[in-house]
Parts: structure tokens; sequence; C-alpha cells
């Protein structure tokens, strides 16, 4: 009966996950590592975060994040740049923003990459992409990647030299609203108990105020537009879960 109850609500609900297009009747609070985040003293619900609903972070149906459903939100009215011929670099692709390309913007060639990960086209360094050509894009999606990597400022500049001369990307960092200046501190190897502290996971490495990450996407020669749920309009933003002061950058190689 309650699953019953359940798909009833689903289908009178307003919301609705851009990324799978399933009618839902709540999205998911975030509970991965909430624990470890206790134990850090690090409290998630209190922090100004620009891009991160969560206790509305993630669709029942897919698994997409709220970033995820904002992204394919925009990708949404660049529809007709998606098009045959044209071909997109997808870095740590999530795995249902990735079916929802696959699904919905098939003329394209697609391409994902990743470090590590088995399921992806390519293992490649993103401080270091040789594999690809200058100009090999025209457009790329980087998101909650750049935070891990050491040498963030090589692997901006790498995302430019890969993208074509007008061609656009969505580049996404964690961003503490409250920082003026992005925060680095030097941690020992190892201490992951630190990073936990500083920055809310055990394998970031630095956390960034928007300020900071804007002028490193500028120093590597992007041209920056902020888009805000009122870009995308806030009713749909908010039947697709995400918070009002959430924002994408959309960068562009002029």
């Amino acid at each position: 009966m309650n699953s019953l109850l359940r798909r009833v609500s689903s289908l009178i609900s307003p919301f609705s996950c851009p990324v799978c297009s399933h009618k839902v009747d709540y999205y998911e609070p975030l509970f991965e590592n909430y624990s470890l985040l206790l134990q850090a003293s690090y409290d998630l619900s209190s922090r100004p975060f620009q891009t991160l609903h969560w206790n509305a972070y993630c669709c029942p149906c897919c698994g997409a994040t709220d970033r995820d459903r904002q992204m394919a939100l925009y990708l949404a009215t660049r529809s007709t740049e998606l098009s045959a011929g044209k071909r997109m670099l997808d870095i740590a692709p999530s795995p249902p923003l990735s079916t929802h390309i696959r699904t919905n913007y098939q003329d394209i060639a697609y391409r994902t990459a990743d470090l590590r990960a088995s399921h992806v086209d390519d293992n490649v360094d993103i401080t270091d992409m040789a594999i690809y050509e200058e100009e090999a894009f025209d457009c790329l999606l980087c998101s909650h990647v750049l935070e891990h990597v050491p040498d963030d400022r090589s692997a901006i500049s790498e995302l430019f030299r890969v993208l074509k001369p007008g061609g656009w990307g969505l580049i996404m960092v964690p961003i503490d609203l409250s920082l003026k200046e992005t925060l680095e501190v030097s941690v020992e190897p190892g201490d992951e108990s630190a990073r936990w502290r500083l920055y809310g996971q055990g394998d970031h490495v630095r956390m960034y105020s928007e300020a900071g990450f804007l002028d490193r996407l500028r120093e590597a020669g992007f041209e920056v537009n902020r888009v805000t749920c009122h870009d995308l309009g806030e009713e749909v933003c908010w039947q697709s879960g995400i918070s009002l002061p959430s924002a994408l950058f959309a960068v562009k190689r002029p």
C-alpha cells in the first residue's frame, strides 16, 4: 500500500527531474558521508554553499544530484548547438547526466574521461591531456573535479587548450559563499581528518570562494557567464529541486 501511495503521490507531484524526466514526490537529502562530516564538526547545513541543496540533493529515480539537474536544464537551453558534428568532452562524468546526454543528444560525438575510472572512454590526467589535440572539442563539462587536483591552474589551462575558439562549457566546483578567498591550507599527506574539517571531504585539497574560482578561470583566458535560477526560470528550478542561490559557470574560449 505504501508503494502505491508513493506512486500516486509522485504522479500528482509538482516535482520533475530534468535528467531522467520522471515525476518524483521528493528529492532525497544528502546522506553520503554524513557521519564523517559530524565527526569532523563540519556543519553542512549551516554552510552557504552556492550549489548544494543538501536536503533535496538526489533524484530518487536516477540518482542525479542537484548540480546534475541544473546542468541538464542549461544544456536544454543550448540544445540547437548540440548537433551533428559537434564534439563534447565530459571529465569525470556523472553517470545519470552522462546517460541523459547520450539519450537526448545522440548526434554529437560525446567523449568521457577520468584519471582512473573504468567506465570512461579515456583515462587521462586533467593537468596533461596531450592525447587530445588543441581545439579538439566544441564543448566540455567538468563538474566537481578541480577541488581534487593539486595543480588546478594547469588543469584549467588544459581545459582551455582543448576547447575550440568560440567553444563553451560548464566548469563547476564546490563554492562556500562565506569565503572571500579560496581556502588552501597545507595538510600533511594522509591526514584525511584535516581535509574533512577544512573542506568537508577527505580527498579535497581546497575550498573555493566564488571570486577566487572566477579569477582562476579568467587567468586561463576563459570568458565566464554566471547562470542563475533567474536565467533558467525560478519555477522550473524549484520543480527540479534546485535551490534559488544555485549558479552554474558557463565558460567560453574567445
